[in-house]
């Protein structure tokens, strides 16, 4: 689970139970929860590319191998990676949800 904010991955998710879901996702090990996400593109072989910690000394790039990509990115439209993939891949990228 991956969030463009920095602090606590749904920090602000369910303010009453939000922090059962955190914890039962943290303690089952099934996905790891970073912040401080820059999504940068989805490459040829489904591939995510991010940067985590962007413009600081801790900055660094990372290339995730996913089955599958959901954003759930507020109620500011962010569909910058759904026009950046390649021709291969436009009948796999659906947009769900507000705009």
């Amino acid at each position: 689970m991956l969030q463009r904010k920095k602090g606590n991955v749904g920090n602000n998710i369910g303010k009453t139970t939000g922090w059962i879901h955190r914890a039962t996702l943290s303690k089952s090990g099934a996905m790891d929860m970073l912040g401080a996400v820059t999504y940068d593109r989805i490459d040829e072989n489904c591939h995510l590319h991010i940067i985590l910690n962007q413009g600081t000394p801790k900055e660094k790039t990372q290339v995730l191998k996913v089955d599958n990509i959901i954003t759930c990115a507020g109620q500011t439209p962010k569909n910058d990676l759904q026009g950046a993939v390649g021709s291969e891949l436009q009948n796999k990228v659906f947009t769900i949800g507000g705009v």
